[in-house]
C-alpha cells in the first residue's frame, strides 16, 4: 500500500472541477485586440470617406449653385460629375470644407450608396464648401458677389453640427432645409430622415374637419382606408411612396377605418378587418376655406339716400368659390392592394378616362360603434334592393298591361280590406246610395243658398258710388281735364239700351 504510482511523462494531473473559485482573465490581455479592432474599423472608415468618389460642387459656379439652392436655371446637369441630367431637382449636400485633410463622414457616404435610397433621378448627393461658398444671385447670366454672405449663413446652416448636411429641392418646405443631428448618427436613419423630407407621403387623417382640409380641399386625393388600427406593412408605405412620386398632383391621405366609419360607407367596398381599401375623391367645384367677413352695417343717423348710393355701389359680395364639392370612385380592385393596378387605376382618373360620380355632400367622420355598423348595414341592404329592382326592370324592359292591371287590381283589394278592417273596429255603418244621393241634394241647397249671400248687382241696379259725382264734399272729379274719349264707360251700353252680353252668375 506505500508503493508509489508512477505515471507515464509529459502527463499533468488534471484538477477537479471547482465552480465558484476561477478567476477571469486580466484586462491587460483583452486591451491589445480591442485596440488593433477599433484601428481598423476606423481605418476602414477613413478610407472608404476618402475614395467616396461623390462630386463637389465648386463654390464659384454662380450657376450650379442657383439651381442647387433656388431651383432655377436652365434643364440639364446642376453641376460638373452629376451623374444624370433627369432630375427633380433634389440634392443632398455635405458641407466639407475644400482642402481639408478631415476625411467625408462616413454616414453621408453610407447614405450615399445605401440600396434603399431611391436613386439620382429622384435626388443627388454632392459636397459643397458651405462657409467659402456665397449666396448666388437670383437672376440668371450674374456673377456671384464676393461681398455676398455665405451659403450657409444665409440659409441660417450650423456647421458646427458634425457632419452638416442639409436638403434641397422643390419637394423641401423652403427648398433648402438642415437635417436634423438625430437623424445623422448612421447612414440608413439618414436615408430614413431625407426620403421623408424629399418624398411626398400620405398624411394623418384623424377627424371630419382634417378630411375637409387635407385631402378633399385638393384637386385629387387619395384616401387610404386602413384596415387596422397599427401600422401599416412596408409594402402599403412602399406603395403609397412610389404612387406619391408618381402622381405629385395628388394628395394622399390615411385614414383609421378600424375604429372610424365614414359617412358614404355604404358606396365603397365592404369593411373587412386586416384589409385596406382605397379612395379617389376628384374636387368639382368650391373651396374648404370660409367666406369672407362680412362688413359692419354703418352708423346711424347717415342720410338715407346715401345709404342706398353706397349699397349700390358695393354690393355685398358673396364667396365666389361657393361651398366646396366633390366626387367619388372607389377602388374595387383585387386586394390585398397592389401597385401597378393602383397605378392604373389613379392614371384612369387623372387623365380623364374614368368616371366619377358627384356626391350631394361632403363625407364626415365618424366613430364606429355597433350602431353606426347596423345603419350602414340597412343602407347596404336598401342599396342593393334599389339595383336589384332596377336591374329587373332594365332586363323585363317595358312592363306588360296586364302585370299592372293585376297590381292595380291587387291594390284596390288591398284597399277595400283595411276599409272594412277600419269600419268594423269603429263601428262604422257603411251609407246606403240612397243616404249618399240625399246627402248630395243637402249640399246643393247649402250652395245655392251661399251663392245667394254674393254680393253680386242685379241688372238695373245703379252704383251708389256713381250717384254724387262729384263726391259728398263737392269737389271736382280727379278724371274731369281728362278727354273722355279715352275712357270706356263700362254701363254705356245697359243705359243706350243696346243689345249686350250679360254674364249669369247665377
Amino acid at each position: 500500500s506505500d508503493k508509489k504510482v508512477h505515471k507515464p511523462p509529459g502527463v499533468k494531473k488534471i484538477k477537479p472541477y471547482n465552480p465558484g473559485k476561477e478567476r477571469p482573465p486580466a484586462i491587460d490581455k483583452l486591451l491589445k485586440p480591442t485596440a488593433i479592432a477599433v484601428v481598423a474599423i476606423a481605418a476602414y472608415r477613413i478610407f472608404k470617406g476618402i475614395n467616396t468618389g461623390l462630386p463637389r460642387i465648386d463654390h464659384t459656379d454662380a450657376a450650379a449653385l442657383r439651381k442647387l439652392l433656388y431651383g432655377t436655371g436652365s434643364p440639364g446637369a446642376a453641376f460638373p460629375g452629376s451623374a444624370s441630367t433627369e432630375k427633380k431637382g433634389n440634392y443632398v449636400v455635405l458641407c466639407h470644407p475644400e482642402g481639408s485633410s478631415r476625411p467625408v463622414s462616413s454616414v453621408f457616404s453610407d447614405a450615399s450608396t445605401d440600396p434603399n435610397v431611391f436613386g439620382s433621378s429622384v435626388a443627388e448627393f454632392a459636397v459643397l464648401d458651405c462657409d467659402l461658398a456665397t449666396a448666388p444671385p437670383k437672376a440668371e447670366g450674374d456673377n456671384a458677389d464676393p461681398a455676398a454672405p455665405s451659403v450657409a449663413d444665409i440659409f441660417k446652416i450650423d456647421t458646427t453640427v458634425r457632419p452638416t448636411v442639409f436638403v434641397s429641392g422643390s419637394d423641401v418646405d423652403g427648398h433648402v432645409k438642415q437635417v436634423p443631428t438625430k437623424h445623422l448618427r448612421t447612414g440608413s436613419m439618414l436615408v430614413k430622415a431625407v426620403r421623408s423630407l424629399l418624398e411626398k407621403s400620405a398624411v394623418k387623417v384623424e377627424n371630419s374637419k382634417d378630411l375637409k382640409n387635407k385631402c378633399l380641399d385638393a384637386d385629387y386625393c387619395g384616401l387610404l382606408l386602413k384596415g387596422t388600427s397599427k401600422a401599416v406593412e412596408p409594402y402599403v408605405k412602399e406603395i403609397i411612396r412610389n404612387l406619391a412620386n408618381e402622381y405629385p398632383q395628388v394628395q394622399f391621405a390615411s385614414l383609421d377605418a378600424a375604429s372610424t366609419i365614414l359617412s358614404i360607407e355604404e358606396t365603397v367596398p365592404e369593411y373587412i378587418a386586416g384589409q385596406h381599401r382605397f379612395l379617389m375623391f376628384k374636387k368639382v367645384s368650391g373651396t374648404a376655406k370660409a367666406p369672407p367677413a362680412k362688413s359692419k352695417k354703418k352708423e346711424e343717423g347717415s342720410d338715407a339716400d346715401e345709404d342706398d348710393e353706397d349699397d349700390d355701389e358695393d354690393p355685398p359680395k358673396k364667396n365666389a368659390a361657393g361651398r366646396l364639392i366633390t366626387s367619388l370612385r372607389p377602388y374595387l380592385g383585387a386586394t390585398p392592394l397592389s401597385y401597378p393596378y393602383l397605378s392604373e387605376y389613379i392614371a384612369g382618373i387623372v387623365g380623364g378616362k374614368l368616371e366619377i360620380n358627384k356626391i350631394p355632400a361632403l363625407p364626415t367622420i365618424k366613430m364606429r360603434t355597433k350602431k353606426n355598423e347596423e345603419a350602414v348595414a340597412a343602407k347596404r341592404k336598401r342599396a342593393a334592393e334599389r339595383k336589384r329592382r332596377e336591374e329587373q326592370q332594365r332586363q323585363g324592359g317595358i312592363r306588360d298591361e296586364t302585370a299592372g292591371m293585376d297590381s292595380k287590381a291587387e291594390r284596390k283589394a288591398k284597399r277595400d280590406e283595411l276599409r272594412a278592417e277600419h269600419y268594423k273596429k269603429n263601428d262604422v255603418k257603411e251609407r246606403t246610395p240612397e243616404e249618399l244621393a240625399e246627402m248630395e241634394r243637402a249640399r246643393r241647397k247649402r250652395m245655392e243658398e251661399e251663392s245667394a249671400k254674393w254680393n253680386v248687382m242685379e241688372e238695373g241696379e245703379e252704383d251708389p258710388e256713381e250717384e254724387d259725382p262729384e263726391g259728398e264734399d263737392g269737389g271736382m272729379d280727379m278724371f274731369e281735364d281728362l278727354d273722355d274719349e279715352g275712357f270706356v264707360d263700362i254701363d254705356e251700353s245697359d243705359e243706350d239700351g243696346g243689345d249686350s252680353d250679360d254674364i249669369d252668375l247665377d
